[in-house]
């Protein structure tokens, strides 16, 4: 019988509740930016999207450098001028 490796993600609610030190995969991550969980990659490819750090040869985010690179974003208005 094999043991799967795979982490289970953490709740939504729970992640927001943890310190701005903690660290997120890039699966947790995506879900406390409201991504799809292929974007973080992408930006990380294109040399973009908010800073992380290599823990071993996983990538992680600190959620305080998430919680401020939401702050960084402009809102999206449609139709609108920014």
């Amino acid at each position: 019988m094999s043991v799967s490796r795979a982490r289970i993600p953490r709740p939504l609610a729970e992640l927001h509740a943890l310190p701005d030190e903690a660290l997120l995969d890039t699966k947790e991550a995506a879900a406390f930016l409201a991504l799809a969980p292929n974007s973080l990659p992408w930006y990380r490819s294109q040399g973009g999207g908010p800073a992380f750090i290599y823990v071993g040869a996983s990538v992680r985010y600190k959620l305080g450098v998430l919680r401020a690179y939401i702050g960084e974003r402009r809102p999206f208005v449609a139709g609108g001028a920014q």
